[in-house]
């Protein structure tokens, strides 16, 4: 069903008015609650299906406010963070999508105790973070300062996590809160060591020739451009 609406979107979209795109969200929103309440009501061993087709459906949630807000004519940025002011991102920004994403799924959250609930609210507090970036540096905002933010935010899941896995009631909140947080820290760690290896391939790029000058058959090395 995701798939669907994904190329239906994909291929139909500047051809949908806002009202139908709104509406489209509604409906697989729709879909996708009652086939969540079905499971809910089944009881505790269908909890996990359940879950995923609720959490399916809260998320459609910004879609349904992106209908709206192009319906009534609202200017609307392409990406979180290319604002620089407050006022802009009211105005022209995600911050009607993501208030209205973080009221339901909180609720939702507060209400039925989904884990998978807690993928989507981090999520959405990371473009929060991400607008915030954008306000608080102005003009001067760098990818770098995103990956920081973005990094710290991590560690701020992390910490989230361990205080949910000391309380008595675990469930599986504090795995997602340890998946999410781990994400970016090893983006960070991953991109620190692939600039690391590409510092030392330069400055060792002689021996490394050298290396692979030997490594190589005698038939392949015909086929190399002459110095």
């Amino acid at each position: 069903a995701v798939a669907a609406m994904t190329i239906l979107l994909g291929n139909f979209w500047h051809e949908l008015s806002g009202l139908q795109i709104s509406l489209v969200a509604l409906i697989f929103g729709g879909f996708f609650s009652a086939i969540g309440a079905y499971f809910w009501r089944l009881g505790p061993h269908a909890r996990i299906p359940a879950g995923l087709f609720i959490t399916m459906a809260a998320g459609l949630t910004p879609l349904f406010v992106f209908g709206v807000q192009r319906d009534i004519g609202l200017p609307l940025a392409d990406f979180a963070g290319q604002y620089h002011t407050l006022p802009e991102w009211l105005r022209e920004g995600w911050f009607a999508m993501e208030a209205a994403t973080l009221l339901i799924a909180g609720l939702l959250l507060h209400r039925l105790k989904i884990p998978l609930l807690t993928v989507l609210i981090a999520v959405t507090l990371w473009l929060v973070a991400m607008d915030l970036t954008a306000i608080a540096f102005g003009e001067e905002t760098t990818r770098d300062d995103h990956r920081l933010i973005s990094v710290i935010f991590g560690a701020g899941l992390l910490i989230c996590g361990y205080a949910t896995d000391l309380s008595p009631r675990r469930d599986d909140f504090a795995f997602w809160l340890y998946l999410l947080g781990l994400f970016p820290l090893a983006l960070a760690v991953l991109g620190a060591a692939i600039i690391a290896g590409a510092l030392f391939a330069y400055r060792r790029r002689a021996l490394l020739a050298a290396w692979v000058d030997r490594q190589l058959p005698e038939i392949l090395k015909r086929f190399r451009p002459p110095a």
